[in-house]
């Protein structure tokens, strides 16, 4: 029951600082994407079905901004949350900048998904976007992201299935 209360206030706080905070921190209209960092977090904490229900509720409240697209970031974020949370017995995360890394394919795996619908798959539209937003978005949310890694404290303690520390909570 602790879990998910801690796993909702950690949904809830991503959401409401990427409504506010995020407004002043972007950098040329480049905003890092805080609820993403929140999925990697949870997916990777908690496995596949919390890293998709989060991912999916995350997303909708992401959506709920631009009821246009209604539930595509439920979509990319929930399916992100879902394959991460299936790999992270697959993968070594000791240390945060391993985190950094599966961020950034994870935000380039949720991109690809978003645009291939948001663009209708004109592939020309789809470069142009993954180059100007998703990239600078990616390097801006993976700085955030090693901080946040590294702040959260989730890496001391923890054991993988393989006797290194990561953040499977085995």
């Amino acid at each position: 029951m602790l879990a998910l209360l801690g796993s909702m206030l950690l949904a809830y706080l991503a959401l409401a600082l990427q409504a506010t905070v995020s407004q002043a921190m972007g950098v040329g209209g480049i905003r890092p994407d805080l609820p993403l960092i929140a999925v990697v977090l949870l997916a990777s904490r908690r496995g596949a079905a919390t890293g998709a229900w989060a991912g999916f509720f995350i997303g909708l409240g992401q959506d709920l901004t631009n009821p246009a697209f209604l539930g595509l970031n439920a979509l990319a974020k929930g399916c992100i949350g879902y394959g991460l949370g299936r790999m992270r017995d697959r993968f070594d995360a000791a240390t945060p900048l391993t985190h950094t890394i599966i961020l950034l394919i994870a935000g380039l795996l949720h991109d690809f998904i978003y645009l291939t619908i948001w663009t209708r798959l004109a592939l020309g539209e789809m470069a142009y976007q993954l180059a100007t937003r998703t990239l600078p978005t990616l390097i801006y949310a993976a700085f955030i992201g090693f901080w946040v890694f590294v702040l959260a404290g989730w890496f001391p303690g923890r054991r993988s299935r393989h006797g290194r520390a990561g953040l499977t909570g085995r």
